[in-house]
């Protein structure tokens, strides 16, 4: 048979399947467009064939030589039709909350101040005993005789009493310690005399102090002033105030998904390619 009365005999089978040419054998979206022209073999004449074809049609005749189309995917995908999927699973992102303090990232932090310790010094000098200043002081003291003595070759001589001849009368009473009496003898008639007594001068403070010896000792005190403010107890001096700075992490309080859905702590995404025609 001529090659001509053999494609005309195709032509016409094709026709009757509801098929036709179009710059080449046309076989629908159910079959594959590539077809060869296979020589005459022993006992049969040439003719043209698929080469291959998607069997998913409802046509029940297949050409000569018409391979079945199969698709196939990567591990781990799922074959749907012609189309691969896989459901890829990742961390949600979570969202930190604090039930106290301020929220930084994932940890929460909390101020708390207590007042700062005071360092006092003694700005005049003098000894610090708490919040107060002492000061020590020493000066000679002074020696010499009451006004109502008088001074006489290094000694006080003061009038102890005087007789008028008859009574004993009681002038001036002589410190402590007075002795060595000097009697006068009669300076008028009808007995009168006169009685001293001689002392040694009388060591004094004259501007306050307690008298040890001849020496004043003096004590004065005066309020400490504040020379600067520490942290004790560790923290962040600030004025007179420490801060304390306490870090701690955050709750988790919710997740979310930048893409794919959120299942728990998780999101789910499903994605899609092509699958391969084999």
């Amino acid at each position: 048979m001529k090659f001509s009365a053999v494609r005309s005999l195709i032509s016409a089978s094709i026709l009757f399947l509801g098929l036709s040419f179009g710059g080449g054998v046309n076989l629908g979206s159910a079959y594959a467009q590539t077809w060869q022209n296979v020589p005459a073999q022993s006992g049969s004449t040439g003719t043209w064939q698929a080469l291959s074809c998607n069997t998913t049609s409802n046509l029940t005749w297949q050409p000569l030589g018409c391979n079945p189309v199969t698709y196939s995917c990567p591990n781990g995908y799922v074959l749907s039709g012609q189309a691969c999927s896989i459901t890829i699973l990742s961390a949600a992102i979570p969202v930190y909350g604090c039930s106290s303090g301020t929220l930084s990232g994932s940890s929460c932090i909390t101020n708390t101040s207590y007042a700062a310790t005071a360092n006092w010094y003694c700005p005049s000098g003098g000894s610090l005993s708490g919040t107060t200043c002492t000061v020590s002081g020493s000066y000679s003291a002074v020696s010499g005789c009451p006004s109502s003595a008088n001074l006489i070759s290094g000694k006080c001589l003061c009038l102890a009493s005087e007789y008028n001849g008859y009574d004993e009368v009681q002038v001036n009473i002589c410190p402590s310690g007075a002795s060595a009496l000097l009697q006068e003898g009669m300076v008028a008639p009808g007995r009168y005399e006169v009685v001293y007594a001689v002392y040694a001068p009388v060591a004094t403070c004259p501007s306050g102090g307690t008298l040890s010896g001849s020496t004043c000792y003096t004590t004065s005190t005066y309020a400490a002033s504040i020379s600067s403010y520490s942290c004790n107890s560790g923290g962040t001096l600030s004025g007179s105030s420490c801060l304390i700075l306490s870090t701690t992490a955050a709750s988790v309080t919710s997740y979310y998904c930048s893409s794919g859905t959120l299942s728990g702590s998780q999101c789910s995404a499903v994605v899609t390619i092509p699958a391969t025609a084999n």
